[in-house]
Parts: structure tokens; sequence; C-alpha cells
């Protein structure tokens, strides 16, 4: 018994709405559609979504075939194995799913003539609906499925179920998760996406610190920690003071920052002070404060902030101009040669991002700023 899966990117709901992408899983004998969502895009969390609705509707098939994209195959380039495999494989494993991977878009024919079936018919019930967004996309797929699958699905010579019964002792929420290992720290608690999460002290086990827990992030956001098989309760924390930064429309990202820049004008600074004022202003506010400086008529010789290179410069400028036409930040990694990292940078700059000067230079800068000559 074989589902075929594969994503189909569309305009679904031609000018009322964005753009997304219809996941679905046809089964091979019967050309029936097992299931189908639509979602943001065609990543690991989208297949888990569209998995788990099969699964719990009807079962555990057999096998899947669908292509080598990233979110089934981990392809190393290089012979480099960074990850043993994807976490949908993982998935699978756990499920006893077994994978198999087509090598052309013709060996899968039946899930992509599926899919340009849907991109005719679907995209008019959608029109008739008068949906405007995924989640009225998505209630109008999920009635639309049983009408299309008795109309054209065709009856198995067979007619006992193939798909198999989740077992009661497998966990089918914590099974279709991402799965992240996590190493807790001395004061019991757990990093994760730039959030703290405060472990709960239990009844077997006052603390779990220097233990290595699992976190089980859910399609929807909600999180679970997992240790030895069992889950840990917790109550996610402050966040990390490095995620605070660029919160909010002020001038600094905390009150504490709000109280430094209060004594700054009461002139209340001493040199620790100061240091953590330079640590807290952005490029954006360094930039400010010089075009400001100049506008009254006070030349800023010496700033914080080093000139980028020419290298710099025509990166970003690349960069841009590949955003422009419409390229995605995988494709303008792989066109430029460079990280996907560095890439996702330059993009959120408005110029080319410098490194700070260093504190020995940043000493130097201010000192030449406050000499005599500075200020002739």
């Amino acid at each position: 018994m074989l589902l075929q899966i594969d994503g189909s990117h569309h305009a679904w709901l031609e000018e009322r709405g964005p753009r997304f992408v219809l996941l679905l899983a046809v089964d091979d004998a019967t050309g029936t559609v097992a299931n189908a969502v639509f979602q943001p895009g065609e990543d690991t969390r989208g297949y888990l979504v569209m998995l788990e609705g099969l699964v719990r509707q009807w079962g555990i098939p057999l096998a899947l075939y669908s292509d080598r994209h990233a979110a089934f195959k981990y392809n190393a380039r290089q012979g480099l194995v960074l990850y043993e495999s994807t976490q949908f494989a993982r998935v699978m494993r756990e499920l006893g799913i077994q994978q198999i991977f087509a090598m052309s878009p013709q060996a899968k024919g039946r899930v992509e003539r599926m899919a340009s079936t849907f991109q005719d018919r679907l995209v008019t019930e959608l029109r008739l609906a008068g949906a405007t967004n995924m989640e009225k996309a998505n209630a109008v797929l999920q009635e639309y499925l049983p009408r299309f699958n008795h109309r054209f699905s065709v009856a198995a010579e067979q007619p006992e179920t193939a798909y198999r019964a989740v077992p009661e002792d497998l966990s089918l929420t914590e099974t279709v998760s991402i799965h992240h290992t996590r190493k807790v720290a001395r004061d019991n608690t757990v990093k994760y996406q730039w959030r703290v999460l405060q472990l709960l002290p239990g009844a077997e086990r006052p603390s779990c610190a220097g233990l290595q827990v699992e976190v089980l992030e859910r399609a929807d956001g909600e999180l679970l920690i997992r240790y030895q098989g069992k889950i840990v309760d917790f109550q996610e924390g402050d966040k990390r003071p490095s995620a605070l930064w660029g919160e909010g429309s002020g001038s600094f990202p905390s009150p504490v920052g709000s109280e430094v820049a209060d004594d700054v004008a009461n002139g209340h600074l001493d040199r620790e002070q100061r240091k953590l004022l330079a640590d807290l202003e952005s490029p954006v506010e360094k930039r400010a404060k010089a075009t400001k400086a100049a506008a009254q008529g006070k030349l800023v010789r010496h700033q914080l902030i080093r000139t980028p290179t020419s290298t710099q410069q025509a990166r970003w400028e690349a960069v841009q101009q590949a955003r422009n036409q419409g390229l995605s930040l995988r494709a303008i990694a792989r066109e430029l040669g460079i990280a996907r990292d560095t890439v996702g940078k330059y993009l959120k700059a408005e110029r080319p991002p410098t490194k700070l000067l260093s504190a020995k230079e940043r000493a130097k800068a201010e000192a030449l700023a406050q000499s005599p000559m500075a200020a002739d």
C-alpha cells in the first residue's frame, strides 16, 4: 500500500489573497486523496501537519513515495554529512513507514496529475466560496475532498484496509513534532529559539541540571520537553538578553536602557555606564546622532562604525539586486556563492553591514574626538 506525496505551488486564490502551497497525499492504487492541506510553504512543518491529519483519519500507511526534497532527504554536498536524517525521516522510522524516493517527476505521475487537476477544479471551488485567506481555503478544501474522492476514486480489488492502527503506547502528538536535543543548564533552564524554558521540579527529580532533554515543537508552535520518554513540566522565563534587541519603538530595548539614557541627559554617567550605553546603541542610532550633530554645525570626524569595504559594498548591492529580481534566499546564496545566513543579514540591512570598532579602537576614537584638535 503506497501513498504519493508532493507539494503544489500555485496562485490558489488568484488575485484575492496571498500565495501558499497545497500539500497532498494520493493513494497510488485507488487515486483517493488521503489528505491535503494548504500551508505557507513546502517545508517540514507543513508535511508533518499533512501526515498527522492523514494518520488520524486513515491510519499508518506502509510506504510514502516522494521526491528528494530537503524535507524528506538530507542531500549532503561534497560528501559532508552533518545530520543522519531529516526530521521527517525520523518520524517515518518511528511510525514504521518506508520512504521511497522518486528520481524524476514522471516517476510520481499520479500525484503530479492530481495537483494539476486541483489547480483547475479546486481554484474554481475556492472562487465560488469567496475564499480570501489560507484558513478559509483549508475549510473549503476539507469540505471538497469527500465529494472529489466519491466521484473520481476507484474501488480497490481487496476491500480490507491496508492502513495500520496507531499503537496504544505511541503518542502521535509527540512523534509528529520537531525534535531538538538540549542540555539543561545549572539553573535548570533550557534555551530554545531565543526563549528560556524553566524546568519545574518534579516528585521524582527536583532538578534536571546537566541532563540531555528533548524539546518537541508542534506545528502550531506549542512546546513540550521530554526526558527518558516522560514529559517534564516547564514554564517560559524571561527572554534572553540578546533577544531583547530591537523590540519596541524606543531607542533602547529595555527599561534598563531607558534608565541609562536618563543618566546621560543628567550627566551622571561613569566609565562603565558609558560602555554599557555604547553597547546598547544600534548602528541606526549612531548614524542618526552623526546626522543631527552635522546639522548643528558640529563636525563628526570619528565614527564608531567601520566603513564598508569594496567587497561588502559590492556584495550588498548584488544581494539587493537579486531580491528585486524576485529570487529566493536560497537561490541568491547559490548564485553568489555565499552562506544563506549571510544573505539574510544583507537582505535585512539598509546599508552594507560592518562590524563595530573593537574596545581599543573605540577608546582611541573617543579620545581623538575629545582632543583640542578635533574641536577646531
